[in-house]
């Protein structure tokens, strides 16, 4: 029976696909209990001289919908808050529909690209040096911020809305839950696989040490062909799509036209691979970069 690495060891593929069911209704009822029960309390106490009941009901989701980016904002500072002192660099930070980005030392809102709305999201790098303790905090912060949120919320007893959408998905947060296309999942998934999960640490230090991403960090033939075994066995989509961007990177750097354009096509290929839910595993952005230089290279040949 074929099966994937997870925090978890070695386990059969539909044995974590059943796992991945079972936390997807936990949270899921987590959720709906977290959003239901402040618009309850509020929906029951309405009285005649609060005005129209449906403007009640239309104003109570807005509040709810704002209280919601409030909280996972709160959750994204978190992990940046950690990433900085740990010496991450900022590179960009997401919430809905909406990233701010640096680039080129300067900051700018763009369309956030993510096939996951309502998903925040942190992008930082350490430009190749890699701390296993220093990573662990990093995904820590968001659930640090929401706890210190919540003893402030609960000893005050102000703002339910926001009180109770940060309790629910604090509660959503510590249920490990992993991707199926990509190494790691969320951030109690990705801190216990960083302390228990030897194959998973070793495929987070070759993420962090050699990054597409990033321009400035540089990479050999040879760290290529190191990474190479750890990434192509190692059960995920993700981590061969990966490799076909690094060595098409590298292809192109090197003037190689026709590697960089094999590899490149076979990143290209992987774009049906990936569900809806993390289509933002498809590197489309680097491939766009990579066909820009390929076109650069292939005009000053000629």
């Amino acid at each position: 029976m074929d099966k994937e690495y997870s925090v978890f060891k070695a386990k059969p593929i539909e044995s974590l696909k059943i796992y991945e069911i079972v936390t997807g209704i936990i949270t899921s009822l987590i959720f709906i209990i977290s959003y239901a029960y402040p618009v309850f309390v509020d929906i029951s106490s309405f009285g005649p001289n609060q005005g129209n009941f449906i403007v009640y009901i239309i104003l109570s989701q807005i509040k709810m919908l704002l209280v919601f980016v409030i909280s996972i904002l709160i959750h994204e500072l978190g992990h940046l808050f950690f990433g900085l002192i740990s010496s991450r660099k900022f590179q960009s930070i997401s919430i809905l529909a909406l990233t701010l980005k640096k680039e080129d030392g300067r900051y700018e809102f763009i369309k956030n690209k993510s096939k996951n709305p309502g998903i925040g999201q942190v992008v930082t790098t350490n430009y190749g040096k890699y701390d296993n303790n220093k990573f662990i905090l990093y995904n820590l912060g968001g659930l640090i911020f929401w706890f210190i949120t919540l003893i402030i919320l609960f000893s005050t007893n102000k703002a339910s809305y926001l009180r109770s959408i940060t309790l629910g998905l604090t509660l959503i947060e510590l249920v490990p839950m992993r991707y199926a296309s990509g190494v790691g999942g969320n951030d109690i998934y990705n801190v216990l696989s960083l302390i228990f999960s030897p194959n998973i640490r070793s495929s987070f230090k070759v993420y962090e040490e050699i990054d597409p991403l990033y321009e400035d960090v540089s990479y050999s033939y040879e760290d290529l062909k190191e990474i190479e075994d750890c990434l192509l066995n190692s059960g995920y989509f993700f981590n061969k799509h990966l490799l076909y961007i690094y060595y098409a990177n590298y292809f192109v750097k090197e003037r190689k036209i026709s590697e960089a354009t094999h590899y490149l096509n076979l990143a290209k290929s992987m774009e049906d691979y990936f569900s809806d839910e993390e289509r933002f595993f498809y590197l489309e952005d680097d491939i766009e970069k990579i066909e820009n230089k390929l076109d650069l290279v292939e005009k000053t040949n000629d």
